[in-house]
C-alpha cells in the first residue's frame, strides 16, 4: 500500500496512536494510526470497524506532532488528500527550509487525525502496512 494511493481515500477518519523512532534499516520513524468511516469508532476503540496502519519512514528531515485544537487552517497552503495528505506548500515547509540544507528532493506528508495533526518531511515515501482491517479490501 502507498501513501500515494491513501491520499484519494475520501470519508476515512484517523486517530493517532504513537510515534517513535526505532532507527531500523527501513525505518527511521514510525507512525501508529487508528482509521475508520465512522469518527465514534475511533472514540470507543477497540470497536470492529477500526483498522491499524504502521507507516514507516526510511528517512526523515523532520516531523510534529500537533494537538488539533492549537492547529490553524492556512488557506495559502496547497496539498491533496483528506486525511492523508501531501502538501505541494505549506508554512511547516517553508519554517523548516529556513533552517535547514535540503540535499535532495523532500516532501510533506501529514495525517489529519481526530485529535492531532501529525506532520512529516522526507526525502522517501513511507511503506504502510496493514495491521488489521474490518475486511480484507484494502
Amino acid at each position: 500500500m502507498r501513501f500515494s494511493e491513501l491520499v484519494t481515500w475520501k470519508n476515512y477518519q484517523l486517530s493517532f496512536e504513537q510515534i517513535s523512532e526505532p532507527r531500523k534499516s527501513q525505518s527511521a520513524l514510525r507512525i501508529f494510526v487508528n482509521g475508520s468511516e465512522d469518527a465514534t469508532d475511533l472514540l470507543i476503540y477497540p470497536a470492529s470497524d477500526v483498522s491499524t496502519f504502521q507507516i514507516d519512514f526510511p528517512s526523515y528531515v523532520s516531523y510534529m506532532v500537533t494537538y488539533d485544537d492549537y492547529t490553524l487552517f492556512d488557506v495559502s497552503e496547497v496539498f491533496t488528500g483528506d486525511s492523508f495528505r501531501i502538501f505541494s506548500r505549506s508554512a511547516f515547509i517553508d519554517k523548516q527550509m529556513k533552517q535547514l540544507q535540503p540535499v535532495k528532493k523532500y516532501t510533506h506528508y501529514s495525517l489529519s487525525c481526530i485529535e492531532h495533526v501529525v506532520d512529516v518531511i522526507s526525502f522517501d515515501e513511507p511503506s504502510i502496512r496493514l495491521l488489521n482491517s474490518k475486511d480484507e479490501q484494502f
